[in-house]
């Protein structure tokens, strides 16, 4: 079942109401391609991804954002693993650098 936090006094536009869902299914658009981010680890391993997440994907960069300075240098150490996996497991999305920050907080 579909649980969004919506407010029942306000009118939400079309393009709200998408990006609250694309949000909510933790989903990220990338031109024509959509990739979940539950697949995340795939690309990254397990340990990467519960302290890293894609934010966009843009002029066939991935932007990569961590918890924590110390995991932007373990992510870009597997820098090659990481673009090998992109072009392994979604060549479609023809990815060619990565770049990595820490989250705002």
């Amino acid at each position: 079942m579909l649980k969004m936090e919506l407010s029942v006094n306000k009118f939400y536009s079309s393009k709200e109401l998408v990006e609250k869902m694309m949000k909510h299914f933790e989903v990220v658009e990338s031109g024509n391609s959509i990739l979940q981010k539950k697949s995340w680890s795939q690309f990254v391993g397990e340990k990467f991804a519960a302290h890293s997440k894609l934010i966009e994907i843009k002029n066939h960069t991935a932007l990569i954002e961590t918890d924590h300075p110390g995991w932007v240098q373990q992510i870009l150490w597997k820098k090659k693993l990481i673009l090998k996996n992109f072009s392994t497991l979604a060549p479609e999305l023809e990815i060619t650098a990565i770049s990595v920050r820490t989250e705002k907080k």
